[in-house]
């Protein structure tokens, strides 16, 4: 993938030293090797050496200083790549810990800083990742308890949870160390990202926030989990149209190359608006996240901005995946392609954070609320 117009000297590098990276340790043949062997510690390792973990968390609170800009540009170039890591995972889990502000998270983030694995576990069955939790939390000691099911958590396996309940006082973010919590990996329709149950009774906790403070924590952090799950998708689509492309040119047809037809050249540029326009808008939506507004919960503008780049670019990612595999005709039905991994990973995303639907419900309230203030 080209250099992306306009970003600065700084980002371009970071995505080269990515790039590289995934070079040596993501290669084709690395990657299908992953199916059966899981995650590699490799790939892992080298992101870990090149600070990605908490790239986008500042100075003071132990990050690198970054952006949430950078750590998309970071993502993209793993969504290319479908480079087999929890990076998006510990990700917004280190965004959800930053957002908490918690005396604990300057030496939680130094063990993502170090490699260790971080994720989420919000999602409750067919709740949203902010419904009120059914999992409770109850003082124990000079702690707390925390009993419930979490669905769809990714990348669990030996992980540290932050982990949503409702306490007495109402809804609580909370840190449930490895080896406490009971672990099921399912067979998820993503092979490359282990997907899990994790079953808490009665697990040893560490309150992070709680009440309205911590309502208005996972607001913002959805905001940033959104962007950075869209800045994969926008990869891994871009990586779709690259080898709709570059197949289109070599498959020849009663005499000629495919992409000489009508009809591949609309679908090829089709798929094109699709990666430019989501691109676009991710711009867009980490600038407001680069400036610091995404984490004022009052900001019309920024949930406006990051709900639409959310449901645009899920509904792009598929779009673009199965056109890529349309393009390639029979070829791309097979396992030994490359084309299914994508169309799998575009439609695991799809729901990861929230459907399209969702997240176009949720512009959608911004501009009734507009619409209602400027008719009042």
């Amino acid at each position: 993938m080209p250099a992306v117009e306009g970003e600065n000297e700084d980002r371009t590098a970071l995505r080269e030293a990515v790039r590289d990276v995934l070079a040596d340790h993501a290669s084709p043949e690395q990657v299908r090797a992953a199916l059966d062997a899981g995650p590699s510690e490799a790939l892992w390792s080298a992101l870990v050496k090149v600070g990605l973990p908490t790239l986008h968390v500042g100075e003071e609170l132990g990050g690198q200083g970054g952006s949430p800009g950078d750590l998309a540009a970071a993502l993209e170039e793993c969504g290319v790549a479908l480079a087999p890591s929890p990076l998006l995972s510990v990700g917004v889990a280190v965004s959800l810990l930053a957002a908490t502000g918690a005396p604990s998270v300057p030496a939680l983030l130094a063990d993502a800083a170090a490699g260790s694995v971080v994720t989420v576990a919000l999602a409750e069955g067919s709740a949203g990742w902010l419904a009120a939790p059914g999992t409770s939390a109850v003082p124990a000691g000079d702690g707390w308890e925390l009993t419930g099911v979490k669905c769809y958590v990714t990348d669990p396996v030996g992980a540290r949870l932050v982990v949503s309940a409702t306490t007495p006082d109402g809804p609580g973010l909370f840190v449930v160390e490895p080896g406490v919590a009971t672990v099921e990996v399912h067979g998820g329709l993503d092979l490359l990202r282990p997907v899990g149950t994790v079953t808490l009774s009665s697990a040893p906790a560490t309150l992070l926030l709680e009440g309205v403070p911590a309502a208005e924590a996972l607001l913002t952090w959805s905001r940033t989990a959104a962007v950075l799950l869209a800045a994969e998708q926008v990869g891994l689509a871009q990586a779709c149209l690259d080898l709709a492309v570059e197949y289109a040119k070599v498959r020849v047809q009663f005499g000629k190359p495919i992409g000489s037809f009508q009809a591949i050249k609309h679908l090829c540029a089709d798929m094109l608006l699709a990666v430019e326009g989501s691109r676009s808008l991710l711009w867009s939506a980490t600038g407001i996240l680069d400036d610091g507004r995404g984490a004022d919960p009052t900001d019309d503008e920024a949930e406006l901005v990051c709900a639409t780049t959310a449901g645009h670019c899920a509904d792009a990612a598929v779009t673009v995946a199965q056109d890529c595999l349309q393009v390639h005709g029979g070829i791309g039905f097979t396992w030994e392609h490359v084309c299914h991994l994508y169309l799998r990973r575009a439609k695991a995303d799809e729901v990861l954070f929230g459907s399209p639907s969702y997240w176009r419900e949720r512009a959608v309230s911004v501009l009734e609320r507009q619409v209602a203030a400027a008719a009042s």
